[in-house]
């Protein structure tokens, strides 16, 4: 049993210290990194000290729980160590605190095997040492209940504030999704939960299926998304909109597979939003800091959701107070706007026909936060990062089969706004970011597969600025489409589909 809790104690050290002094490297993963490390050296130590236990009190002895205590202080200084970097970020202090910490504990690991039965004797310490041992002990029991709690709410009570990590793509599409029939800026969404109105084509039209993320549930109301715009532009053809908010390409295929082709389309559209859906990590956000943090090993941030679900109530409660001006009304006065024109919807809401007029939904600090952690992800030339992108898009040609495929690449802000990039451009002074270095590479790869797809880049860069210099196609301080950007989409992938359509038609 002591040879057990020293290979744990050392598990933990070594991967410490290797990755430390010679990251990148292919020992880390090998040793099991911090996740596992850290993991294994508290579980085996509790194993070995039970064990003896139990055999001091077969032979008649007096069991000490001091050791159990230490293997708890243990689990929750492993557990607060990366609760930090969730929380304020990540820097090589804390990298560098960690690594120490790392050692530290894995020495301490091995200095209490050697006597488990008689470690920690708190009983007979000083008054405040036992003051201390109550309230550690309590914090780490906390701690570690609070993790299992909020673990079990997510299972129970599925939503995006409770996403976690490791959650199976059905479990993400459940806490993502919104109820039938609630309302979106008054209007009721249909009974599959997406704004839209029912998936029932009139005879002898033609059935597309859109599918994506929040740009495509949208923050405008339903008769102004781009693909009622789109629809509007066609004759003969129904656009039936799937989009969950909070999603990415692997819920794209599931949906695709069990949602969209069974409502057996003339076309699939996947809007791919380059901001968040090809780079691991720059969707739910990665912490702050100048470079990502280092992964050791199977170690990942978000594998603690008590701290993730701290700093999203966190990011809520700052922000809250900013989205007055986008909100969607409740109550008598919905059921009225439901019904209402378009320029009843205008006088209700009057950014919908003056950009000018919109309220930030996010505090400045925020929402660049939100743009450099993108701007990082996609602008670096590392296109092996795309790949995964690359597997789950030709597995949705795949599934596609006969059925034509359109790609439309949604571009993010900084890419269209020039005074937003050079603010982030400031950011990076030492790193050299290819600012449509994610369009590149995808319309490459897209050609290559012979996949349809349609850029709205070059067209979102032709719009004429405002009077502030600015082309107000985003919400300001959003990252969504606009009135003004869902008018520009839906004229852009009307043009697209209908050439689409007309080749398909020729061909057979």
């Amino acid at each position: 049993m002591i040879v057990l809790a020293s290979l744990g104690g050392a598990w933990w050290a070594g991967s410490a210290a290797w990755s430390w002094f010679f990251q990148p490297g292919p020992l880390p993963a090998a040793l099991g990194g911090w996740y596992w490390g850290g993991l294994v050296a508290c579980v085996l130590s509790a194993f070995a000290w039970l064990v003896l236990g139990f055999r001091a009190l077969l032979r008649g002895g007096r069991v000490s729980f001091g050791a159990l205590r230490w293997t708890l202080y243990v689990f929750a200084a492993w557990w607060l160590l990366h609760a930090l970097e969730v929380l304020i970020g990540h820097s090589r202090v804390i990298e560098a605190t960690r690594a120490v910490a790392a050692g530290l504990v894995a020495s301490g690991l091995l200095l209490v095997s050697f006597r488990p039965d008689s470690f920690c004797r708190v009983g007979s310490s000083p008054r405040m040492l036992r003051i201390a041992d109550l309230i550690l002990g309590n914090v780490a029991l906390l701690l570690i209940l609070g993790e299992c709690g909020v673990r079990g709410a997510s299972h129970l009570f599925p939503s995006p504030l409770l996403d976690r990590h490791g959650a199976s793509l059905s479990e993400r599409l459940a806490a993502h999704r919104t109820e039938p029939f609630s309302l979106h800026y008054g209007r009721p969404r249909n009974s599959l939960g997406y704004v839209d109105e029912e998936f029932v084509a009139p005879p002898g039209s033609r059935v597309i299926v859109s599918i994506g993320d929040s740009f495509s549930q949208g923050a405008v109301p339903w008769e102004y998304h781009f693909t009622t715009v789109c629809e509007e532009r066609m004759s003969h053809v129904e656009v039936f909109n799937i989009g969950v908010s909070g999603i990415g390409l692997e819920e794209y295929r599931s949906l695709m597979e069990t949602e969209a082709l069974p409502l057996s389309p003339d076309v699939l559209v996947v809007n791919l939003f380059v901001g968040n859906d090809l780079v691991p990590g720059t969707r739910h956000g990665k912490p702050r800091g100048e470079s990502p943090p280092r992964e050791y090993g199977r170690f990942d941030l978000d594998r603690f959701h008590l701290p993730v679900v701290v700093r999203r109530v966190g990011v809520l409660w700052r922000e809250s107070s900013r989205s007055a001006g986008l909100g969607t009304p409740q109550g008598a006065d919905a059921r009225r706007l439901s019904e209402r024109s378009k320029a009843e919807l205008e006088r209700e809401f009057p950014w919908l026909a003056d950009p000018m007029l919109e309220a930030e939904t996010f505090s400045e600090t925020a929402f660049l936060d939100i743009e450099q952690r993108r701007a990082r992800g996609i602008c670096a030339s590392q296109d092996d990062r795309f790949e995964r992108a690359f597997a789950v898009l030709t597995e949705m040609r795949r599934l596609a089969g006969d059925t034509p495929l359109l790609v439309v690449l949604i571009p993010d802000e900084f890419q269209v706004e020039d005074a937003l990039w050079e603010v982030l451009r400031q950011r990076f002074p030492a790193k050299k970011l290819e600012r449509d270095r994610a369009q590149t590479v995808l319309i490459e790869w897209l050609t290559e597969q012979g996949i349809s797809f349609v850029d709205l880049l070059p067209e979102f860069r032709q719009v004429e600025p405002l009077a502030d210099g600015r082309r107000h196609l985003y919400h300001r301080q959003d990252t969504h489409f606009n009135a003004r950007g869902n008018r520009l989409a839906g004229q852009v992938m009307a043009t697209a589909l209908q050439r689409l359509i007309a080749l398909d038609s020729s061909d057979s």
